[in-house]
């Protein structure tokens, strides 16, 4: 079975899942590869910070296509009151974003193959931990 990606909103926990089809859709909108588009535009990374500067128009386009596959009469103007009730109670769109990459990873339209974006995440993580740690140190000579 495969890996499944929600977010609360509106209300009700909702699915998310994007499609090649998906990918193509935002290909022609944006004009830019989906890794561009997913990093760089909809959360954001630059430099290696997340969250930096963000496209609205990006991510709104992304979460509505990742809702669209379960929701397909969702409307543009009630997933801005979904976002805009959201944003009141105090969350961020960075959390729905992350939930739209993950989603995408696992459906392949990130890089052309399917992946756990967590797993990616880790892996680099203990890769950089690896590369940092320090050599132990030789012992201190003993005087005698």
């Amino acid at each position: 079975m495969a890996k499944e990606f929600s977010i609360e909103l509106g209300g009700k926990v909702r699915r998310l899942r994007l499609t090649h089809a998906d990918s193509r859709a935002l290909y022609r909108r944006f004009q830019k590869p989906m890794n561009e588009l997913f990093w760089q535009d909809v959360i954001g990374a630059k430099d290696g910070v997340l969250n930096v500067t963000v496209n609205p128009e990006a991510q709104f386009a992304v979460l509505h296509a990742a809702l669209k596959n379960d929701l397909p009469q969702l409307n543009e103007d009630t997933l801005d009151k979904w976002i805009a009730d959201h944003l009141t109670a105090g969350h961020h769109t960075f959390d729905l974003a992350m939930e739209c990459i993950r989603a995408a990873a696992m459906g392949g339209i990130i890089n052309g193959k399917s992946f756990d974006f967590d797993e990616l995440v880790q892996t680099n993580l203990d890769e950089l931990g690896k590369a940092k740690e320090p050599e132990s140190p030789e012992p201190a000579p003993t005087a005698s």
